[in-house]
């Protein structure tokens, strides 16, 4: 019988179920469980809106891409992150692009470009113009972003493809 997973919570949330005199259910301990190791989710391969409920404290997948996608994130919100991985079984002839939820929020930090072609650079997010990163004809993406403010989403991580991954005001 498969395990019906629970809710990831905050550090706060969890506080809460175990405060003195508590005593915690049964679908609470399953919420401190799932929040030690929360499973990883496979996105499919279509655009896509994360959102905390679903996506937060957990590392995604991305499958092999058949066109350009877009990965729109939710508000950053304090301390909670997102783990990104786009492992193809052959390189990418697709872009693979993501977007900060709106023009408001944006991306701080470095992501290391491994190019193909021989070259290593660094794409830089400077908190407060930049709010797209692309990627393009992609083979591999190992990109985490975590929640500074309420505006700005930590960045860092590294990629390989055949151009420069670019971080933009989009």
């Amino acid at each position: 019988i498969p395990k019906k997973i629970m809710a990831v919570k905050t550090n706060a949330q969890l506080a809460a179920f175990f405060n003195t005199g508590d005593q915690p259910s049964e679908t609470e301990f399953g919420h401190l469980i799932d929040t030690i190791q929360p499973p990883s989710v496979t996105l499919g391969d279509e655009n896509k809106t994360l959102n905390a409920a679903d996506h937060a404290f957990r590392t995604l997948i991305m499958p092999n891409i058949s066109g350009a996608r877009t990965i729109t994130l939710p508000t950053p919100v304090l301390d909670v992150w997102y783990h990104i991985i786009h492992l193809p079984l052959v390189q990418d002839g697709h872009d693979l692009i993501f977007r900060a939820a709106d023009e408001t929020n944006f991306f701080e930090g470095s992501i290391i470009n491994h190019n193909i072609g021989g070259a290593t650079t660094a794409q830089f997010g400077d908190g407060s113009t930049f709010d797209l990163i692309t990627l393009p004809t992609s083979s591999h993406l190992d990109l985490w972003l975590y929640g500074k403010s309420s505006t700005i989403y930590y960045m860092w991580g590294h990629a390989v493809s055949d151009t420069n991954i670019a971080v933009t005001d989009g």
